[in-house]
């Protein structure tokens, strides 16, 4: 049974085609609503999902999937369009890219809670989100290129700050 979080869930990486499609027609208004919708399901499916009960493994790993694909499908989606042509936004894109791989690889054969996700996890991705946004309008690029560096600090701030290694980055 597909249940609502689940929806919100499998809506997000849904979105990156119309997204795409918004993007290539030259409706950058249209874009960023998309993807701001998309990012606001991350938290809408985990709250109806704590709401009424509905927390799976699977509804997690899904989540923590589609969270990567947005990103890097938006990053991708960016490259296209020319957005991330200037070294001050490929750079951190890719870190950001390299790093979404790594931990859904490392959750995904991890036990189960092992890489929680952490207030700078959440931090971070909201972060990233709004540079995302951000980058898909483009008088806002350079704030959206900022913010993508400001991901990469807080992702280095994340696994600096624990000592026992990058549990709650993600």
């Amino acid at each position: 049974m597909l249940t609502l979080p689940m929806a919100l869930t499998l809506a997000r990486p849904a979105l990156l085609a119309p997204i795409g499609a918004a993007l290539a027609a030259g409706w950058d208004a249209a874009a960023v609503a998309l993807f701001a919708i998309a990012a606001l399901t991350d938290w809408a499916d985990g709250w109806a999902a704590r709401r009424w009960g509905l927390v799976t493994r699977a509804g997690a790993m899904a989540d923590h999937a589609a969270d990567k694909v947005l990103v890097v499908g938006a990053l991708l989606l960016l490259a296209w369009a020319g957005r991330l042509e200037a070294l001050y936004a490929i750079a951190p894109a890719v870190i950001i890219a390299a790093r979404e791989f790594a931990v859904l690889a490392l959750r995904a054969y991890a036990p189960a809670g092992a890489v929680p996700v952490g207030p700078w996890g959440k931090a971070k991705t909201a972060v990233q989100m709004a540079a995302l946004a951000a980058l898909f309008w483009p008088p806002l690029a350079p704030a959206g290129a900022a913010l993508l560096w400001a991901a990469r600090a807080a992702i280095c701030t994340a696994v600096l700050a624990l000592p026992q290694g990058p549990t709650g980055t993600a």
